[in-house]
């Protein structure tokens, strides 16, 4: 008898120490597709096989909700704003970008507090102007799409489509109240249509000159302002407007079902720049400070480098292309981005002139 149970408190010592470290990964909201996310893991099983990998995909609780209710994940794949709280309060595990020198410096820019990678940028989601060939056609500008005599429009070039179509008794492209959640695109244009980008006590002329544009051709009636982001999508889909300002992989999925796929291009935002300019979101991973940390980092970095991982990915949209890109407004500039919304709302309404509202924005910046 006295055998019998030293053997089996012997199995149990042994089944003890091989039993599985469980990392569970969190998928924020939007980060990732669904069908992507469980293939990643699913490779990630295989080659870290003595883990025991979950996927967790946000429904009724944020990361947010999550680290404040002490159920810290092993890692996250989340957008820079998601994570960054997180890093400076130390809870995140420093970590290394294999080929940081190819990635976009605003991309990386987005993923770095304290001089540290915080977040290893894996993909990013870029916006852009999506066009109704078929409305273009028949105000005979469907010469102007194409990317080899158009790769971009310039300002000139915008206004005569703007123009056109306002002639023929309807405005092309609607635009909405700037809000932090969904302003990236009116932010998007005013920068890149005469080349300016915000800063918070810097030269500010072109962004000026980008305002001053807007509010002209919202006064006159060339673009249309309507209250919600949604409702200019749904009058772009149903055919009422040429351009939608804010066209996202996700408009991408459902556009199908509204629209013929052969009605739609995609063009970069107007600029006098003469290149694309990029609006984009970063996609990344973060590593919690848990046991588990080390097998974490290193299926992040695993991510970042394997050929497998790389075609589960895709395109994945965030190494230097001789493009302009946009800063992400995240971290300290999360209010230079309030601030940006609340200037584009009072020049468009008129209660405040361009010179007036970069004025107040740099004496805010001042005041923190």
């Amino acid at each position: 008898m006295k055998k019998i149970v030293a053997a089996l408190a012997l199995a149990g010592v042994l089944c003890a120490g091989t039993a599985q470290a469980e990392v569970e990964v969190f998928f924020a909201h939007g980060a990732m597709e669904e069908a992507k996310a469980r293939q990643l893991i699913e490779l990630t099983k295989r080659e870290f096989p003595d883990e025991e990998w979950t996927a967790v995909f946000e429904e009724e609780e944020s990361l947010r909700d999550r680290v404040l209710s002490d159920h810290v994940p092993q890692m996250a794949v989340c957008a820079p704003g998601e994570a960054e709280v997180w890093a400076r309060e130390g809870l995140l595990v420093p970590l290394e970008a294999n080929g940081a020198d190819r990635i976009q410096e605003e991309v990386l820019d987005a993923c770095v507090a304290n001089e540290q990678i915080f977040l290893l940028p894996l993909l990013a989601q870029h916006r852009q102007m999506a066009v109704n060939r078929r409305l273009m056609d028949q105000e005979h500008l469907g010469y102007m799409i194409g990317i080899q005599k158009h790769p971009v429009w310039y300002p000139a070039e915008f206004d005569q489509i703007l123009e056109e179509f306002m002639l023929s008794g309807e405005p092309g492209m609607d635009i909405w109240p700037a809000q932090p959640e969904t302003s990236a695109a009116l932010e998007a244009l005013i920068q890149s249509i005469y080349g300016g980008i915000l800063t918070a006590d810097g030269d500010n002329n072109n962004v000026k000159a980008g305002l001053l544009w807007l509010r002209d051709r919202v006064t006159c009636g060339v673009i249309n302002v309507v209250p919600t982001r949604e409702m200019a999508l749904k009058r772009f889909l149903e055919g009422k407007t040429a351009v939608f300002l804010d066209w996202t992989p996700q408009e991408m999925l459902i556009s199908g079902e509204k629209m013929d796929g052969g009605e739609l291009a995609v063009m970069p935002y107007p600029t006098s720049y003469g290149m694309p300019v990029r609006s984009f979101e970063v996609t990344g991973v973060c590593v919690f400070n848990t046991e588990e940390k080390q097998t974490a980092a290193k299926a992040a970095a695993f991510w970042n480098e394997d050929p497998q991982a790389q075609r589960i990915l895709g395109e994945r949209a965030i190494w230097e292309d001789g493009a302009v890109w946009l800063p992400v407004m995240t971290g300290e500039k999360t209010v230079l981005h309030g601030l940006f919304c609340a200037a584009i709302n009072g020049v468009i309404s008129g209660k405040t002139t361009p010179d007036a509202a970069l004025y107040m924005i740099q004496e805010a910046m001042k005041a923190l």
